[in-house]
């Protein structure tokens, strides 16, 4: 059967100081249903899908942009996601497959954060711009009661990422040298065994 979703949300856009600085914000409950998951049976590894069981997502995001000086503007965003399943999912001969409060594979708290410069080269506009991100690691023990629960196999690790950019726009065209990821972060966002 198809999953479906119930999502609730409560939020605010402000603009103040001549609007200078712009703020937005929300909390959130996001109902998830019938859940489409895959396996494969023991018996005869035949891959197959089924609906098991139900997850609920409870959350906030909080985003201010505010020009600082002539030309400097500064970003924050910052979200918290607690992001869980809120039934057990049990295979055969009762075995858990899945806890009650086992985590999605979300990140718990995230943060950007920006800074652009723009200023007058030549008579031309350009500009110099940072972009930070950050991703929080979940800290949640692993789910040993479950069957399906490698020891091996961590959560989700923190992440950052760190971009630069400088730019010049001419007739329309945006001429920019950059650098991505700086901090140069290879984080294992998957790993799962194989038999």
């Amino acid at each position: 059967r198809p999953d479906y979703v119930w999502s609730y949300e409560v939020g605010a856009k402000k603009r103040m100081f001549d609007g200078r600085v712009q703020m937005d914000g929300s909390i959130y409950r996001i109902d998830w249903k019938d859940i489409q998951s895959g396996f494969t049976l023991p018996t005869c590894n035949v891959p197959t899908s089924a609906n098991l069981g139900e997850a609920r997502s409870d959350g906030f995001d909080l985003a201010v942009n505010a020009v600082v000086a002539d030309g400097l503007t500064l970003g924050l965003n910052v979200g918290y996601t607690n992001a869980r399943y809120t039934t057990a999912t049990t295979g055969a001969g009762g075995k858990v497959v899945r806890s009650t409060g086992e985590p999605l594979g979300v990140a718990p708290w995230t943060v950007a954060f920006s800074a652009q410069y723009d200023f007058v080269v030549l008579d031309q506009d350009a500009y110099a711009r940072l972009d930070y991100q950050y991703a929080s690691h979940n800290d949640k023990a692993l789910d040993l009661a479950s069957a399906a629960t490698d020891p091996t196999i961590p959560r989700m690790p923190e992440s950052t990422n760190l971009d630069l950019r400088a730019g010049v726009k001419l007739k329309g065209f945006d001429l920019a040298i950059f650098g991505t990821n700086l901090t140069n972060d290879h984080p294992q966002y998957g790993r799962y065994r194989d038999n």
